[in-house]
C-alpha cells in the first residue's frame, strides 16, 4: 500500500506549478468536451497526452496503460457475445484503438526525452571542454 501511495504522490506533486498545470488541463478537457464535437474518449486521450508531455511524466505510464489494454482485449473478445459495448462500436476494437494511441504517446514521449537529454549532454560536454585549458 505504501508503494501505491508513493506512486500517486509522484504523479501529483504538491507544488503550485503542478497544480496550475492540472487546473489548466482540466479546463482544456472541459472546454474540448463541451464546445467541440470530439467524443469523450478522444478528449481524454488528448488531455492525457498533454499531461504526459507538459507535466514531464514518465513515458512508462502511457505504455503501462497500453499493456493493460492489451491484456483486456482477449477478455473483451470472449465476452463479445454478451453485447458489451463502449461508445458506438465493439469494446475490443475500441480498446485496441486506445492501446495504439497509448503506445504512440509513450513512444513519442520517449523520443522527446531522448532528444532533450542528448541535447543537454551535448551542451554540458561543450561547457566542460570550454572551461578546461587545452594543452598542445
Amino acid at each position: 500500500m505504501h508503494r501505491f501511495i508513493s506512486f500517486i504522490r509522484r504523479l501529483f506533486p504538491n507544488s503550485p506549478k503542478s497544480w496550475a498545470r492540472t487546473i489548466l488541463l482540466f479546463a482544456l478537457f472541459t472546454t474540448l468536451t463541451l464546445f467541440t464535437e470530439l467524443r469523450l474518449d478522444e478528449t481524454l486521450l488528448g488531455v492525457f497526452a498533454a499531461w504526459i508531455f507538459f507535466a514531464d511524466k514518465d513515458a512508462r505510464i502511457s505504455i503501462g496503460f497500453a499493456l493493460a489494454g492489451l491484456l483486456a482485449i482477449p477478455l473483451l473478445t470472449l465476452l463479445e457475445n454478451r453485447d458489451i459495448t463502449i461508445g458506438t462500436g465493439d469494446a475490443a476494437e475500441t480498446i485496441a484503438v486506445w492501446v495504439y494511441f497509448f503506445l504512440i504517446i509513450g513512444v513519442g514521449k520517449q523520443l522527446f526525452d531522448f532528444v532533450r537529454d542528448t541535447k543537454e549532454e551535448g551542451a554540458h560536454t561543450r561547457e566542460s571542454s570550454n572551461s578546461s585549458p587545452h594543452e598542445a
